[in-house]
């Protein structure tokens, strides 16, 4: 048997998620849940909650200054999370202490 056209497992399950109009959905559940390996240890020990409004990230912080650092670097890490998506699936991130 010959092989006309092969995928990757992962590129079809994309490609499915992406005709259901689920995909951006399975990416904002994974930013989420990577939370911590955005911001790192520290800054996610003092995060209340994460979630989705549209696609703004709304992040709930039990600390003032790690919010103000988190402010600071705010732009970078919208950069960062869009670019593990390789989509601009983050306009903004609201912070909240």
């Amino acid at each position: 048997m010959e092989r006309r056209k092969t995928e990757r497992l992962g590129d079809m399950i994309d490609s499915w998620l992406m005709k259901q109009g689920k995909h951006s959905n399975m990416l904002k559940a994974h930013v989420v849940n990577r939370w911590e390996d955005f911001v790192g240890k520290p800054a996610a020990r003092y995060t209340e909650s994460v979630h989705f409004v549209s696609n703004e990230l709304h992040v709930k912080l039990r600390s003032a200054v790690v919010k103000r650092e988190l402010e600071i670097i705010k732009t970078p890490l919208i950069e960062k999370i869009n670019k593990e998506a390789r989509c601009e699936l983050v306009t903004n991130i609201f912070f909240t202490a």
